[in-house]
């Protein structure tokens, strides 16, 4: 049987004194003041090279910030209507087989 949902959510660890969690801060500050912040996402795994693409993405919850001596990484989660996964292998034969 097919199921044609392909929504789903991810969550993702950022570190406190990224870039992106700072602007992921800003659009939850926009997001809560206009409810229309939904888009496209892109996320790209460091350790894998793998590239995901989150349709129609939007912030399910906002991480509950602490302040303290250390840097802190801190979870935020994210819905999705549809994901395309581009995986890459990197030991692939460029050649052939």
């Amino acid at each position: 049987m097919y199921n044609p949902d392909r929504s789903g959510t991810a969550d993702l660890q950022i570190d406190a004194e990224s870039s992106v969690h700072q602007s992921l801060i800003t659009l939850a500050n926009s997001d809560d003041i206009t409810r229309s912040i939904v888009g496209p996402m892109v996320v790209r795994d460091l350790s894998t090279q793998e590239v995901v693409l989150l349709n129609r993405a939007f912030i399910l919850s906002i991480p509950v910030l602490t302040k303290g001596t250390q840097s802190s990484v801190f979870s935020w989660s994210f819905g999705f209507e549809t994901e395309i996964v581009q995986s890459f292998d990197f030991n692939a034969n460029a050649v052939g087989t």
